[in-house]
């Protein structure tokens, strides 16, 4: 008995001093310093959004939930307000920029669209679908992210961004 006894409390000191969660191993991800180009050729860097609230759309022109996102998208961007920025990503390789601009356009997207043809930010945030959709904090902190987006899917974003504005 005395034995099962000091089993537990060695199970108990050793499980309480190598299990616990600091600060440092906190699975928080935060937005890389990384540019990609837009359509147009530019290097647009997310440092360039320090300070807001960045809400990324990642998809590609073949998706068609993607395209069914983008109208929820542009609504919440209608009602965001001061202090969001959206930008698409967009993850076509096969793509030229203008086919992927004029899909983005005929979608009514009006958000700025980044290319991603070799998958960079796909792989960082291992992003195994799409349309996906992201939201960083204010100090680039991930602080939502959802795979695929319905209509019905709006009025829960819409009440989010109220709790995204007094994150950090």
């Amino acid at each position: 008995m005395n034995k099962i006894y000091l089993f537990l409390i060695f199970q108990i000191l050793f499980f309480s001093v190598n299990c616990k969660i600091s600060n440092e191993d906190s699975a928080v991800y935060k937005l890389p310093k990384l540019s990609l180009l837009d359509w147009n050729g530019e290097e647009i860097s997310f440092q360039d959004f320090d300070g807001k609230i960045l809400v990324i759309d990642v998809w590609a022109t073949w998706c068609t939930p993607c395209e069914k996102s983008v109208p929820v998208i542009e609504k919440l961007q209608t009602s965001a307000g001061s202090g969001f920025v959206f930008l698409g990503i967009n993850t076509d390789t096969d793509k030229s920029p203008e086919e992927i601009e004029a899909k983005a356009k005929s979608w009514k997207m009006s958000y700025t669209s980044l290319l991603d043809t070799h998958h960079v930010f796909i792989d960082i945030f291992q992003l195994e679908g799409l349309p996906s959709f992201l939201v960083f904090s204010r100090k680039g902190n991930l602080i939502y992210r959802q795979l695929g987006i319905q209509p019905s899917d709006y009025p829960g974003l819409k009440a989010r961004m109220e709790t995204w504005k007094s994150l950090d």
